[in-house]
């Protein structure tokens, strides 16, 4: 009985010290988030001159579907882990400039149209008919609303931009569900074309 007891309290300790451990790790993976989302991409002032120049470029790091069917679909994949947040590679962006806005992003969830070639599935277009509004937004950040006149599927952009530099993008169109997109803002590349 006595070896027994022992025995039970000594499984105790093991199994509390890998909770401990857990907890830790726990605690560190969120201590790591927090500081990333905290990053600073640009100064405060670079920001603000960025905006009231409307020269910029959103580059996007996540995409946010709002569909269910994302979800789905990627627990469906083997190995895949059931997210709402896509990971993007480098290169997917919205740039803007006084006269023209160029948009290049790739799209998830339900499209009510959806194009013949999947290729095109994305939002992938330039306008130079377009309007965007700027007013104060919610903890010190910046929301430009962004209308653009000259596409039909485009109803609106909403694009708000936080003092370090990190922006959050939402597109609301007439022939796809919603979609968000979390990135940053950096001034826009060089023109290295000389034709």
């Amino acid at each position: 009985m006595h070896n027994f007891c022992y025995l039970l309290r000594n499984q105790n300790f093991n199994v509390m010290k890998k909770i401990l451990f857990l907890f830790s790790i726990v605690a560190l993976l969120s201590q790591a988030i927090s500081c990333s989302s905290s990053q600073t991409y640009l100064d405060k002032n670079t920001v603000s001159q960025l905006v009231t120049d409307k020269t910029f470029t959103f580059m996007a790091q996540r995409a946010n579907p709002l569909s269910m069917d994302v979800s789905k679909v990627m627990s469906a994949i083997p190995g895949a882990v059931a997210s709402q947040v896509i990971n993007l590679d480098y290169g997917y962006t919205v740039v803007v400039n006084k006269d023209k806005l160029t948009v290049n992003l790739p799209y998830y969830g339900r499209a009510y149209n959806a194009p013949m070639d999947p290729s095109k599935n994305g939002y992938s277009f330039s306008s130079e008919n377009f309007t965007y509004i700027s007013k104060p937004g919610k903890k010190n950040s910046t929301m430009l609303t962004f209308y653009i006149n000259d596409k039909q599927f485009i109803q609106k952009m909403y694009l708000q931009i936080y003092q370090n530099g990190k922006a959050y993008l939402s597109i609301d169109s007439n022939d796809r569900q919603p979609i968000s997109y979390d990135g940053y803002i950096m001034k826009n590349a060089a023109n290295t074309d000389k034709n």
